[in-house]
């Protein structure tokens, strides 16, 4: 029963915004999702304009392949929001929500969802196993005391587990998303290892759906 997360390439900008200002289409589209194989988990609006990222749930693995075509159909053509790249994501993740779960939405905070392209699969093995060695205690430790938490862990399946992971990342108030992408570089998957792609979650769009529950609501 696996998760993926997919990527849109944005093309028309304005077009793309229409389609989620207009409340009657993203109902219609919400009924088709609860038609159909597949259960939106979460999505991550950015702070660039030509990208944005889903997660998602569906019974069967063979059933990924379908969803580009159901999508066009039923919210954004190709032409608009083109999906060039769907990843599964592995069950060895941390912090997928769970079946049906919807998180408590509230005050403000800053969230960060980071694409890490390794660059070195053999190092980033290692540095991920130096960093797990700390242990669930010792890793929420660390990262409160920089000023970070760790909302989920995201590495993918089959032949992109060598290559590429995904994380949701909450930020305390007066981090920047460099702030974020140093200490990644620095204490988790380094900079000799893999390219930390860091996306602040776009507070204004509003297209972004289901994140976590804020850790730090002094951020609010």
């Amino acid at each position: 029963m696996p998760h993926f997360i997919c990527v849109h390439d944005i093309k028309q900008k304005e077009e793309w915004d229409k389609i989620n200002a207009d409340l009657a289409k993203r109902e219609a589209f919400l009924k088709a999702i609860g038609e159909s194989k597949f259960t939106g988990k979460q999505c991550y609006s950015l702070d660039i304009k030509d990208k944005h990222f889903c997660l998602w749930h569906v019974a069967a693995e063979e059933d990924i392949k379908d969803f580009p075509a159901f999508f066009y159909e039923n919210l954004a053509s190709e032409a608009i929001a083109g999906i060039p790249k769907v990843w599964i994501i592995s069950d060895q993740s941390l912090g997928l929500p769970d079946h049906g779960e919807f998180y408590e939405q509230k005050g403000a905070t800053t969230f960060a969802f980071v694409h890490h392209q390794f660059t070195d699969g053999a190092k980033a093995h290692d540095c991920l196993e130096q960093w797990l060695s700390k242990g669930p205690e010792g890793m929420e430790k660390h990262n409160m005391a920089h000023g970070f938490w760790n909302h989920a862990y995201l590495p993918c399946a089959g032949s992109s587990a060598s290559t590429d992971a995904f994380c949701l990342w909450e930020l305390s108030e007066g981090k920047t998303k460099e702030d974020l992408k140093t200490y990644l570089d620095t204490y988790l998957l380094k900079a000799d290892s893999t390219d930390n792609v860091v996306y602040l979650c776009n507070e204004t769009s509003g297209y972004n759906f289901n994140l976590p529950t804020p850790k730090f609501p002094a951020a609010a």
